[in-house]
């Protein structure tokens, strides 16, 4: 009788350890950016314009490759002296928010940190910086960043 009881456990342990999904990535979502290049510049003048438009204001960012942002700066918070936040809810990608903020170094230098997300779609940008100093927007996946919980 207790083989039986160990044959049927084994089983039984057999068939759930072959149902499990463990962790499968598979991408429901569509892509918003499909159309953009991998990488965008993004000039240093319309990143300032961004900190110097008040909150409920609409603003008009011009980017390389053509490419226009239209939004609404939903909110802007000076946390501290040398940290600047600001949330723009962008009309024209479907309601994406561009999420950046500006820190003021030690040594007066300014550091631009930044996305432009949508929890609805598989991809995003992230601002990030070259050698040089010039900012560019960087085609990212959000299931890298977002875990989805079903």
């Amino acid at each position: 009788m207790k083989s039986i009881f160990k044959a049927a456990l084994l089983f039984t342990l057999l068939i759930s350890f072959i149902s499990i999904k463990a962790q499968i990535v598979t991408e429901r979502r569509p892509q918003l950016f499909a159309a953009f290049s991998k990488t965008i510049n993004f000039p240093k003048t319309e990143l300032e314009k961004i900190f110097a438009t008040p909150q409920g204001r609409t603003i008009k960012l011009s980017l390389g490759d053509n490419v226009g942002l239209t939004g609404v700066i939903t909110s802007s918070i000076q946390r501290y002296h040398n940290l600047h936040s600001v949330m723009v809810k962008l009309n024209n990608l479907d309601n994406s928010i561009l999420g950046i903020s500006k820190r003021i170094n030690d040594d007066n230098s300014i550091t631009y940190i930044g996305r432009i997300i949508n929890t609805k779609y598989a991809d995003a940008f992230e601002l990030k910086t070259d050698v040089n100093g010039n900012y560019f927007i960087n085609k990212i996946k959000t299931a890298e960043l977002i875990e989805d919980h079903e």
